[in-house]
């Protein structure tokens, strides 16, 4: 890959290119009535911030006065928008409770609010959800007050007070108290992608489709008018040409029909044909007109053309009022006459009424069945099917174990995974409590934190961490890890970590799902040093300690394997690298700093990028080494985890997977230069995991997957790139040991250059 899209510059500079291009796609989609008025709202307010500088877009703490622990709201790109989760105006619970305060001044908000939760009368309704659990945390922040009551009722006074005084300053813009709710949370081996609540809200915001409502306008308005307007100069045509005396009243029947074309036109708008200049609709309609205004106006072009269009109507459907045009224009109603797909949503959106709003629905089957007798109604009448659009959207509240969506079709990547992921690894974080009041506490806390968006930062500075929320580390104290809960974390770690290898083999484990596996590690296996995916365009040059340890036990792991032949490493080289301290001896942090750059050195030798052709390439290709090194992961989780014990006998089909997946992308054109790229890339990515699960199987596996490969390239070789068997090959001389006989044969297989790469170049658009 050599060069950033246009419409993706480097945000090194945090310039504002990047936010106006998203204000114009959402702008677009707004206008498509596709629902994005929420996003043009927050990237015009990421513009004037920018414009403003009041927003410091790269840290981590990016609106003036708000402590990095406060949720911001975020959009794409980590772009802080400068407006506050648990901000905002007032919801609807929190304007009845402030309604029932008599102390409170209308205008006094959340302030009141917050200060009414410290009174005897607020302690005991916080201390009442504690007991019932009849409450809900959408952002972390709601748990605050939660929390200080726990301490005060277990006598823990010194740290309420504490962690009061550090919430006080922002009682009057959030909000530290949750929701009430009619019954607590049913924790479970299930997850889902979306609640019944939020999968009601996108259907109901189905709307009509416009080009639907314009070809109905059309058939069921504007088709008999026309036909009215070509039957009045059927009235006047003789032997095929206008010229016919007008009938009696003629002139008075065609200027009714003028008004009566303009009221409709004013009443229900004139789109599609029937509008088109050029059209027979409008010309007709024109030439109608000018009859009635000023006859003698016509000149002879016009009456040629009144013959014409008028000819091609009856010749298309036969005359206005006849069998054939009353059969052709019935059939077009039946083509359009269907119900809306609105129309539809609204009933599907009752049916989702019925279930609780903050949980998924095991079997959202029933949402799709087609209409019965006691729902229809006159624009949907009964047995209408649910359209299959819809049917996907119910089917997004399916509440199920992640392996079951999976197959399901519904978690379709890494990512999707990693936002449900949290729904169960809370609750493993919750037996880390002696009371259930607490776990549960922290299980709610936690679930709400993973839902918040990563900030853009840049100088390697860390997103900020669940146990920096002053609440959190309140109720970290209170941990006390049995070796039975340790036991089941890593064995959950285990699970997901060989999930998603073996769903998704072609892709990198996102960031988004490296933070619940940390999260469980912290205490299962601590100590993994797993590295997260870097962006080129913010990328500075340098690495972490936690990259030179991966790189080291990939080293420890590879050394001499087939992995290593193939992209050429020297193992020795990084295992020689000085061991990352434990210590925070100033002495050690310097030797710290030496390895990270020592490391970051050997990634540029081998990325050998010159930089003069654009920096985004360079540090691309320089992260690309640093992947290739550390495994970007893989290592690291094969040997802690030990995850040959689950894996091996997936990992045939893992490689097929990764292969049939970067053919399927490097297939046929792309339809600009950036997409091509971006495909390269990501095939460069997906064949550097198909390696290393090569690497972990043994001789015979690997010659049958070599054979398989050659020949699935055999059978689509017209679609692909001429460069692919070349890369192939390049990886059988490595695995039958003929490498050093064709060293131009084993050129790795890189995704990123500052020329134009081999596989590249198959586009349509420049």
């Amino acid at each position: 890959m050599s060069t950033t899209p246009p419409d993706e510059p480097s945000r090194a500079a945090i310039g504002s290119a990047y936010p106006a291009f998203k204000l114009a796609q959402a702008l677009i989609a707004n206008a498509r009535s596709t629902g994005s008025s929420s996003k043009v709202r927050q990237w015009i307010a990421v513009l004037e911030n920018i414009f403003a500088g009041t927003v410091d877009h790269g840290s981590r703490t990016p609106v003036d006065g708000v402590p990095a622990w406060v949720t911001l709201e975020v959009v794409t790109g980590g772009f802080a928008t400068g407006a506050l989760a648990a901000g905002g105006l007032l919801q609807p619970h929190e304007q009845e409770l402030l309604a029932t305060l008599p102390e409170a001044a209308p205008d006094s908000g959340r302030l009141a609010l917050n200060t009414h939760f410290l009174t005897d009368a607020g302690f005991e309704t916080l201390n009442g959800w504690l007991d019932d659990g009849c409450y809900r945390i959408s952002v972390p922040e709601e748990s605050a007050l939660l929390t200080v009551a726990w301490l005060a009722r277990h006598d823990r006074l010194d740290e309420a007070l504490t962690l009061t005084a550090q919430l006080a300053p922002h009682f009057s813009r959030l909000r530290f108290y949750p929701a009430p709710s009619s019954h607590p949370p049913h924790p479970s081996g299930s997850v889902h992608l979306q609640t019944a609540g939020e999968a009601l809200a996108r259907i109901a915001a189905i709307e009509p489709d416009r080009r639907v409502l314009a070809q109905r306008a059309a058939v069921d308005i504007w088709a008999p008018i026309h036909d009215r307007v070509v039957g009045m100069f059927l009235e006047i045509i003789e032997d095929g040409w206008p010229g016919r005396p007008c009938p009696e009243g003629w002139r008075d029947r065609a200027a009714r029909l003028i008004d009566e074309m303009h009221a409709t036109a004013a009443a229900h708008g004139c789109r599609g044909k029937a509008a088109r200049p050029n059209g027979h609709q409008a010309q007709l309609r024109h030439l109608l007109e000018t009859c009635v205004a000023a006859p003698h106006a016509l000149t002879a072009h016009d009456i040629a053309r009144v013959r014409h269009i008028v000819q091609c109507c009856v010749a298309k459907r036969g005359a206005p009022g006849s069998a054939a045009c009353m059969e052709a224009r019935a059939r077009a109603r039946a083509d359009v006459c269907g119900p809306l797909h609105a129309d539809i949503a609204a009933l599907v959106a009752q049916r989702l009424r019925a279930y609780p709003a903050d949980a998924g629905i095991e079997d959202p089957e029933p949402l799709g069945q087609p209409v019965s007798g006691s729902e229809a109604t006159a624009s949907v009448p009964a047995a209408t099917p649910i359209p299959s659009s819809i049917r996907r959207k119910a089917r997004r509240c399916r509440s199920d174990t992640p392996e079951r969506l999976i197959a399901a079709g519904l978690i379709t990547s890494g990512d999707k995974l990693a936002e449900v992921l949290p729904q169960l690894t809370a609750t493993l974080h919750s037996a880390y409590f002696t009371e259930p009041a607490l776990g549960m506490l922290y299980a709610e806390t936690y679930r709400a934190f993973r839902r918040r968006r990563s900030l853009l930062l840049l100088n390697m500075q860390k997103q900020v961490q669940f146990h920096e929320l002053p609440w959190v580390a309140a109720m970290e104290g209170m941990r006390a890890p049995a070796s039975s809960t340790v036991a089941t974390s890593r064995q959950h770690l285990v699970d997901i970590a060989s999930l998603a290898l073996r769903s998704f083999p072609q892709a990198l484990i996102p960031n988004k799902l490296l933070q619940e596996l940390r999260a469980l590690a912290a205490d299962a296996q601590p100590g993994m040093p797993l590295v997260e995916e870097l962006a080129a365009d913010i990328f500075a040059g340098a690495f972490s300690e936690k990259f030179v340890a991966a790189a080291q036990r990939a080293a420890g792991f590879l050394d001499g394997s087939l992995y290593a032949r193939y992209y050429r490493i020297d193992y020795s080289e990084i295992a020689g690298l000085a061991a990352v301290p434990a210590s925070k001896d100033i002495r050690q942090r310097n030797a710290l700093s030496t390895s990270a750059e020592a490391f970051a050195a050997i990634c540029s030798r081998r990325a050998n990028a010159t930089g003069k052709f654009s920096s985004v390439a360079s540090n691309g290709m320089l992260i690309e080494q640093q992947q290739i090194l550390t495994t970007q992961n893989l290592a690291v989780l094969w040997h802690d985890l030990e995850l040959h014990r689950t894996l091996s006998a997936d990992l045939a089909n893992m490689c097929r997977h990764c292969f049939r997946w970067m053919c399927g992308r490097l297939a046929g054109a792309a339809p600009d230069r950036h997409a091509d790229l971006i495909r390269v890339k990501n095939s460069a990515y997906a064949w550097r995991q198909m390696v290393f699960f090569l690497t972990m199987m043994d001789r015979p596996g690997v010659d049958a997957f070599l054979a398989w490969a050659g020949e699935h390239l055999g059978r689509h070789a017209a679609v692909l790139p001429a460069g692919l068997p070349h890369v192939l090959q390049g990886l059988i001389a490595t695995a039958h040991g003929t490498a050093r006989e064709n060293r131009r044969a084993i050129d790795p297989f890189t995704g990123w250059t500052e020329y134009e790469h081999p596989l590249a170049g198959r586009h349509t658009a420049y």
